[in-house]
């Protein structure tokens, strides 16, 4: 089985597969020489993202945003054909609900996501890379069931981690450290670099819910402060739509 290799403080945490469980730290550093598209859950990070969650940079002051608010992409040739079209509905609804703040376009012109379906599951690069592309992998069936998972991952495309990295999380949910898988412990770490925008919201589309990556899938590993727990939202709310407008410039 394959195992997915997490860099962290010099370290390797394994062992997905043997299922360990829980975290040695609440608080982790990521290490930042010499490592471009490490994997941490559905984000490929660069040494730049990997400065940013460590809080070495800022995250607007170093933005990655696509230029013009234009985003290409393409299709490999292994995404199966009676998937793409969901992909465009997926991506003209994100559109039209960012009344045309962020425009999606298919094509190779410039720097586009190439849109994959490898048995990789899904994940995204975060915001424009260097190169002249880079990678979206939407796994089928897996990543395909929810339009909210196919936006969720173009959100990551746009330059977004997730909502639980905010480094306000503590005072509006709660980590349970000691049921979590440890191989995937470096999920839930704050990012030092990222200024909250908005008010913190668990509806997110962004927001992992309370089961993921449980040692015990009956257990909860995240739920809100007064213990509720967190569902997993399919659409983007007013919130999440905002937080897109305001880094990219659109009233």
């Amino acid at each position: 089985m394959e195992k997915l290799i997490l860099l962290l403080l010099g370290f390797v945490v394994i062992d997905y597969a043997n299922g360990q469980c829980g975290c040695p730290r609440q608080s982790v550093k990521l290490r930042t020489r010499g490592l471009d598209n490490v994997k941490m859950g559905d984000m490929l990070l660069d040494s730049t993202d990997i400065q940013i969650i460590n809080g070495f940079k800022n995250h607007y002051a170093n933005s990655k945003k696509w230029p013009n608010n234009i985003v290409t992409y393409t299709f490999a040739g292994n995404f199966p054909q009676d998937k793409i079209q969901t992909v465009r509905q997926s991506l003209g609804e994100l559109q039209k609900d960012l009344q045309n703040c962020v425009k999606f376009q298919e094509g190779r012109n410039g720097h586009y996501i190439e849109v994959n379906s490898k048995r990789e599951g899904c994940y995204s690069m975060l915001g424009v890379t260097g190169g002249p592309s880079q990678p979206l992998n939407l796994e089928n069936p897996g990543c395909m069931y929810s339009k909210g998972t196919i936006k969720h991952e173009f959100i990551h495309a746009l330059g977004f981690m997730h909502t639980h990295m905010r480094k306000d999380r503590d005072n509006h949910i709660t980590i349970k450290w000691d049921r979590i898988l440890t191989s995937q412990c470096s999920q839930f770490t704050k990012c030092d670099g990222c200024e909250p925008d908005g008010p913190y919201e668990t509806e997110s589309v962004m927001h992992y819910n309370s089961e993921g990556f449980a040692c015990n899938p009956s257990e909860k590993v995240v739920v809100k402060k007064n213990g509720g727990a967190i569902g997993y939202n399919h659409e983007t709310t007013a919130n999440d739509l905002q937080m897109i407008k305001n880094f990219y410039n659109c009233k």
